[in-house]
């Protein structure tokens, strides 16, 4: 099919009749093989003709063949005009145009356009080149003597190597007498659209020069744009994946951009149904679309899955390269002989060659690609002759990958995962052995629940396990399917049925299934249970939630399989790997700052887990970025510096804009405070003993970090401290400044202080409280959690709620005794009590620290502080008066200490201010006057606060 812009003279005008409805009629009698309608814009007015002065008009043509020649295009537009009753005065002129531009001349409705066309079987068209930015076109002249130009095109190329040949097979067989149908399927192997473009429009316009392919436009279709457009719906995409789209195409090139978002071992549903309608349509039309993949030169799964699926030979175009020297491949090189005997081949030509495209590791898995690549190319030179040379003597592409089982050995941890998918492959090919020996097979179905927090490597396991259910023979694709709660309603579609077979289906989410989509998906797990894999994947309880609520699941997901969190450890790997993916390098302390961080940040769920580590790379990455362009001149920096991690690099937030030099280095992930946390803790006033056992507390946590540092042993005591005192003996302030010493001296990530009492940690029902005090620690990790009043959780009678807050809150401070720091604060003995209560207390709560009662010159002193700290002022007389009221209040029961001298200002600043209102002239007082307290003041704020003492009788009651 094409599209053509006629331009002719007329001997005289047409009659006035309505446009659309005429060109219907003419494209019916004409036998649907041509659409031919004036140009809008200058040869009629509303809807009828118009030729101009010189009786000039101008037509749009649209031919439905696919092969397109001189005689047939006059032939048909002849007998168009005959029909119209017309007579030209000179020869018409055929100009090829994209079908866009005749459609931008259709009428101006957006109805009408899509109805007219509709009429002529390009709705399809109409709506992609309409409504989004997936299909452009584009017409490739046809050359006809001299082809030099288009070869020093293709020779600027990233793909010279490849393509110049290629185009001088396809110019030297060019052939006068017809038109050949495609042969074959192009595969450009290329990670941009800037790549890709030249050498497919080199290559259309050398096959329609060839005259191997009919007719001059050539589309370009983004596949990836078309499955996930926001212009079109998700559900609606595909259905202009349709046999009238290809129609329009039949005759022309199409190149098809896809592999953007398909990691080719696995996939989201949306793609893989764009992907299954394309290549169903392509196999369909292989001898009248001249197909030109473009999929990105790392996807090999991908190419394969395609190549298999066409069913045709094709041919690969890679980017140049050149092949690694230091490769020993005689022993594979002999392995894959044999293979080709074993076949029947006595001519290895090609094999070292393709052999030669690999690194310098090849697995079992590579070589059986690359020999049933070399079949490919045999069968294909056998069928193109012309095509022999190049197969036996050049290389078509490069495989990567490798052997599934070593790649799921080579993941970092989940030790239990891999056990139990061995397990599960053992199971399988030990039922294909019995299958073989005609033996009875025992029911068995691989159908999996994989259970865990985001980030613990569940989607990864599944690629794998795809393959290795592929290699057994259970799958015969073994690609994966991604679903996730916004496409689950695709369990629904007749398509998906069709799609499943072979794969495997990834439910992400699972629990988040509609109870109406259940039954459904239970069908359908039962019914392709021999050739297709179900992974429900999520959280534990929510997964096991969902199975529990429907008993068709027990005997369908026979294998559950948790994924646990990632050890600091085990992150420290990921985050390496990761680092080194991306093509940078670490100093020799970068590790070190890496490793600190992480065993910080533990793993925490709500953190991601590996997607924690990707997170912090890049903002690593970022940050260093960020120091290095703080020099003006990048180019005093070498390559290796550019590219290389130092230890301040390692963190999650932006480096602060207002750093000079000498900051760099420096903990910058919180805004910088005008005290450390150590200055705060050395300034508070009094708690002498306290402060020197914090202390002794804190150098032990710093000396384990650093013996954690140098990989010694660094046998975990567990910071939980126990503080016990009076209130107002600076508890709360202490906790506060432990809290800070603790992120700043790298032992803790955050560093936050989590102040709650009974009422956060006791739910309302039962496993409501455990709930919430999983839920504190949650949030609190990298953190520290102080319980005031701990002793509240104790129950009057046993088996309270209170009691289940305690055992959850042991296992809770054991499991996370590296990440979060508890302190169990109060009256001395209450808290006592409580660590007697449950003995697992002692063994988590190694420090006890003791929080005396200040003395009245402490007191003043603290008084005296918070005074300043409001802006007030006092006299001599009523420091007296604050000095004689503390005094007073020492030794009295209940006394609140620092939290009574708050109270005795705030009462003492309001007794100031009623004093004032009351004066006949407030407002000619003096700054220094609105600010002083007196000693009225603070004898009217003691009468409301102070507490009298109890005195001890002495002798016998008169009763």
């Amino acid at each position: 099919m094409q599209g053509f812009k006629i331009t002719c003279q007329i001997q005289e005008g047409p009659s006035n009749q309505r446009i659309e409805g005429h060109s219907q009629r003419l494209f019916e009698e004409l036998d649907s093989r041509m659409y031919l309608a004036p140009v809008r814009a200058s040869s009629f007015r509303r809807n009828f003709f118009q030729a101009d002065e010189d009786n000039m008009i101008r037509f749009h043509a649209i031919v439905f063949d696919d092969h397109i020649t001189q005689d047939n295009l006059e032939e048909l537009f002849f007998r168009g005009l005959d029909i119209w009753q017309l007579e030209l005065a000179g020869r018409p002129l055929f100009e090829p145009i994209p079908f866009e531009s005749i459609f931008n001349d259709l009428p101006s409705s957006f109805s009408s356009e899509r109805s007219q066309a509709k009429k002529i079987r390009l709705e399809s068209l109409w709506e992609l080149s309409q409504r989004s930015s997936c299909l452009t076109e584009s017409i490739v002249p046809r050359l006809t003597n001299d082809f030099s130009s288009l070869i020093d095109r293709a020779g600027k190329t990233k793909f010279s190597d490849s393509l110049v040949p290629e185009l001088e097979r396809i110019l030297s067989a060019t052939s006068d007498e017809g038109i050949h149908r495609p042969a074959f399927p192009y595969f450009i192997l290329s990670n941009q659209t800037s790549e890709f473009a030249e050498p497919a429009y080199c290559l259309a316009q050398a096959l329609v020069s060839a005259n191997r392919v009919g007719t001059s436009t050539l589309f370009y279709l983004d596949l990836d744009n078309l499955a996930g457009s926001v212009h079109i719906r998700h559900r609606e995409s595909v259905l202009f994946l349709n046999r009238d789209l290809f129609e329009a195409f039949a005759g022309n090139t199409l190149v098809v951009s896809y592999g953007n978002f398909d990691k080719g071992h696995s996939t989201g549903y949306d793609f893989q149904n764009a992907l299954n309608k394309l290549l169903s349509l392509a196999r369909e039309y292989q001898h009248r679309v001249q197909i030109i993949f473009a999929i990105p030169a790392e996807k090999t799964e991908l190419l394969k899955l395609i190549q298999r699926q066409l069913g045709s030979k094709s041919l690969v175009l890679p980017p140049d390269s050149s092949p690694d020297p230091h490769v020993d491949f005689q022993e594979a090189l002999k392995y894959l002989q044999g293979r080709a005997l074993s076949c029947g081949e006595t001519n290895f030509s090609g094999l070292g060659v393709l052999l030669s495209e690999f690194g310098q590791d090849c697995s079992s898995h590579d070589l059986e690609l690359v020999f049933n690549n070399w079949l490919s190319n045999r069968a294909l030179a056998k069928l193109s002759p012309e095509y022999a040379q190049v197969l036996s003597s050049e290389p078509q592409f490069s495989i990567s990958g490798g052997d599934a089982k070593e790649e799921l050995d080579r993941l970092v941890g989940l030790k239990p995962v891999k056990s139990m998918i061995h397990l599960v492959i053992q199971r399988l090919e030990f039922a294909r052995e019995l299958s073989q020996r005609g033996l009875q097979v025992p029911e068995f179905n691989p159908h999996c629940a994989f259970l865990g927090n985001p980030g613990t490597g569940k989607t990864e396991v599944a690629r794998i396990y795809g393959r290795l259910l592929r290699d057994s023979g259970f799958l015969s694709e073994g690609r994966v399917i991604e679903l996730k709660p916004g496409n689950f309603n695709s369990l629904l579609s007749p398509d998906f049925e069709e799609m499943l077979k072979g794969n495997v289906v990834f439910i992400d989410e699972a629990y988040a299934l509609s109870p109406l989509l259940v039954p459904k998906l239970l069908t359908l797990m039962e019914n392709h249970r021999h050739e297709s894999v179900f992974i429900l994947a999520g959280y534990r309880e929510s997964i096991e939630a969902l199975m529990a609520s429907n008993i068709g699941f027990a005997s369908r997901v026979s294998n559950q399989i948790d994924f646990p969190d990632y050890s600091p450890e085990e992150l420290s790997k990921i985050f390496e790997s990761m680092v080194s993916s991306s093509g940078y390098l670490m100093s020799t302390g970068t590790i070190s700052a890496v490793n600190d961080f992480l065993f910080r940040a533990g793993s925490p769920s709500d953190q991601g887990n590996a997607r924690f580590c990707r997170n912090l790379v890049e903002k690593s990455i970022s940050r260093q970025q960020q120091r290095l362009s703080r020099t003006k001149d990048l180019q005093i920096f070498s390559d290796e510096e550019l590219m290389t991690l130092l230890p301040e690099d390692i963190g999650l937030a932006p480096l602060s804009s207002d750093l000079s030099e000498g900051d760099l280095g420096k903990d910058t992930t919180e805004p910088k405070v005008a005290e450390s946390g150590r200055e705060k803790l050395a300034s508070l006033i009094g708690l002498e003993k306290t402060k020197l056992l914090v202390e002794q507390i804190l150098a032990y946590a710093q000396v384990q970090r650093m013996r954690r540092e140098r990989n010694l042993n660094h046998d975990f005591i567990p910071l939980h401290m126990a503080f016990k005192g009076n209130p107002g003996t600076g508890k709360t302030e202490v906790a506060n400044c432990v809290a800070q010493i603790l992120r700043e001296e790298g032992i803790l990530s955050r560093g936050k202080l989590f102040v709650c009492g009974r009422q956060d940690l006791v739910g309302s029902y039962v496993g409501h409280t455990a709930i919430k005090v999983t839920q504190l620690f949650e949030k609190a990790v990298g953190s520290v959690i102080f319980i005031d009043e701990a002793y509240s959780l104790l129950d009057a009678t046993p088996g309270g709620y209170g009691d289940e807050a305690i055992t959850t809150l042991i296992d809770l401070m054991e499991k996370h005794r590296e990440e979060v720091v508890v302190i169990l604060a109060g009256y001395p003995e209450p808290i006592d009590n409580l660590l007697a209560s449950n003995p697992g207390f002692s063994s988590r709560v190694k420090h006890h620290v003791d929080f005396p009662d200040y003395s009245a010159s402490e007191l003043f002193e603290i008084f005296n502080l918070q005074l300043h700290q409001r802006h007030f002022s006092m006299d001599e007389e009523c420091e007296n008066a604050v000095w004689k009221v503390l005094d007073g209040q020492i030794g009295v029961k209940d006394f609140g200490n620092a939290r009574f001298c708050r109270n005795l200002l705030e009462n003492a600043i309001m007794a100031m201010s009623l004093r004032i209102s009351k004066m006949d002239t407030p407002e000619d007082l003096s700054d220094e006057e609105l600010s002083q307290l007196t000693a009225t003041d603070i004898a009217e704020a003691a009468s409301k606060v102070s507490h009298k003492k109890t005195k001890q009788k002495i002798g016998f009651s008169a009763n």
